[in-house]
């Protein structure tokens, strides 16, 4: 199989993921046998453009991460090219930054999504993503920040916050304090969404990210907020639903035939280590 067509074919495989993905749980287990004997270099490369490309691939990029090693331990050469890829893209975060802020959040939520699949792989070198986590994590509120890089910020302080203030307690707090001074600002205006999940930030800090203690009054509250948007998500989204209906047949039968194809492929790979063990 030449350069481009195993190019092809991880590409093929990461977006069955990335499309299964947005219906639920994926197989990432599955997915990560097909990939087994790829080369890692390209392997690196396409979860890196995914990663950078899609808010919510990170998250998936670190199970393959883990799923890949866990089969070979001794095979380092993809959970290092990964983690050369994210460390790099935080020494050039300003170029990145000018050239895209939405690329730039990505790749602070690789960063943080990444690390404790590290920690597991390696505790020493997941030393290192340390302080290019925090300081990314300031990065987000600190330079002239959009709703979108505040939004980012709350996200992951909400989902990691107790990693954080593990890790280092006082950046933690830095950034809680921050959050309270840009809620207070006369010059910004946010979304009913994005105040709910600062307070949400603030709340969870003042007991300490333990959501056992947090009052049963505060978590209703923020899930009656949560629901209110899904209400008002759904409501936004009829009329594209509707359009998407038309085309619906279409997607399903594509999205079909790829999950055909990727099964066989599963089925083929079990098959063949099972005739090879037998041989053995």
């Amino acid at each position: 199989m030449s350069v481009k067509e195993e190019e092809s074919r991880i590409k093929e495989i990461l977006d069955s993921l990335q499309l299964l993905a947005s219906e639920g749980d994926i197989p990432v287990h599955a997915f990560s046998m097909l990939m087994k004997n790829s080369n890692s270099y390209i392997i690196c490369e396409q979860l890196h453009h995914k990663w950078l490309s899609d808010a919510l691939f990170a998250e998936i990029a670190a199970k393959i991460i883990k799923h890949l090693h866990n089969m070979d331990k001794r095979d380092v050469a993809l959970s290092s090219g990964c983690l050369a890829l994210v460390i790099n893209d935080y020494k050039n975060w300003g170029n990145m930054r000018k050239k895209s802020r939405f690329m730039f959040r990505n790749s602070v939520r690789a960063l943080i999504e990444l690390y404790p699949v590290y920690v597991k792989i390696d505790n020493c070198i997941s030393q290192s993503m340390i302080l290019p986590m925090f300081h990314s994590l300031h990065l987000l509120i600190d330079l002239d920040p959009s709703e979108d890089d505040i939004m980012c910020l709350t996200e992951l302080m909400i989902k990691f916050g107790d990693l954080f203030s593990e890790l280092n307690s006082v950046e933690c707090d830095k950034l809680v304090i921050k959050l309270r001074k840009i809620l207070c600002r006369d010059d910004l205006s946010f979304t009913r969404k994005c105040k709910y999940m600062i307070l949400q930030v603030m709340d969870f800090w003042t007991y300490s990210w333990d959501k056992t203690v947090i009052p049963d009054c505060l978590l209703e509250f923020y899930n009656e907020n949560e629901n209110n948007n899904s209400n008002n998500n759904n409501n936004n989204n009829n009329e594209i639903k509707k359009e998407e209906k038309k085309n619906g047949e279409v997607k399903i039968n594509i999205c079909q035939d790829k999950e055909d194809i990727l099964e066989n492929e599963i089925i083929a790979l079990l098959l063949n280590n099972d005739n090879q063990e037998t041989e053995l």
